[in-house]
């Protein structure tokens, strides 16, 4: 259900990056491209500003690799839950863990207890991840 082309989004990071290491932003278009996104423009800013975690107007290796990973798998030009289920998903591994969907959880909505984010994901999850339906679900809860 979800990709990682890791290999490439390693190749456009080497291809991309800037001699400080990071990517500027306005790279985010070749990154598009390669993976033939419709994503909007105004859907791609806001993607940044969330993924831009030190607000610094550029992409760490990391924070790159994730708009790799959202932009391979977002095949809408507004799907907010696939993308924040993938931006959430660090290890690419098409599940989140409970450290994920804390994490996810706290970018999106701010301020609550991790004791309970953690309960809502050990009551919503199968096992130790929770996949994108599970997580779709919750979003439309919480929305």
């Amino acid at each position: 259900m979800f990709k990682a082309s890791t290999a490439i989004y390693e190749q456009l990071f080497g291809d991309l990056k800037t001699e400080d290491g990071t990517v500027p932003l306005s790279c985010s278009t070749q990154v598009l491209k390669q993976f033939k996104s419709i994503m909007t423009p105004d859907f791609v800013k806001e993607l940044l500003s969330l993924l831009d975690l030190d607000d610094s107007e550029t992409l760490s290796k990391s924070e790159f690799m994730r708009f790799c990973y959202i932009a391979e798998n977002t095949f809408k030009p507004r799907d907010t839950a696939r993308s924040l289920f993938c931006f959430a998903d660090a290890d690419f591994s098409g599940s989140i863990d409970a450290q994920e969907f804390v994490w996810i959880m706290h970018r999106i909505i701010g301020e609550f207890s991790d004791a309970d984010m953690t309960q809502a994901f050990k009551e919503c999850a199968t096992g130790e991840a929770m996949d994108y339906e599970t997580f779709m679900l919750l979003m439309r809860e919480f929305a």
